[in-house]
């Protein structure tokens, strides 16, 4: 079964995981206070590309970078 949007892990829980690529959301003023909406879209662009799980490795500023992961 293929999920509709890829879930968070917690990058010390990497055993059984492979990285296949990152994806990158840059926030609006919006996006600052409603960080549940983000972590959404950045489960949705892991799913599209490929994923099935994401843990976050950068969130400076107005940037989110993700790193994308499927179970291997």
């Amino acid at each position: 079964m293929r999920r509709t949007s890829a879930v968070e892990i917690q990058r010390a829980d990497l055993s059984g995981y492979e990285a296949i690529g990152t994806v990158e959301l840059t926030l609006n003023r919006y996006g600052h206070t409603d960080i549940h909406r983000a972590v959404e879209e950045i489960a949705r662009a892991a799913t599209a590309a490929g994923g099935d799980h994401f843990y976050v490795a950068e969130s400076l500023g107005d940037r989110i970078v993700a790193v994308v992961c499927r179970r291997r």
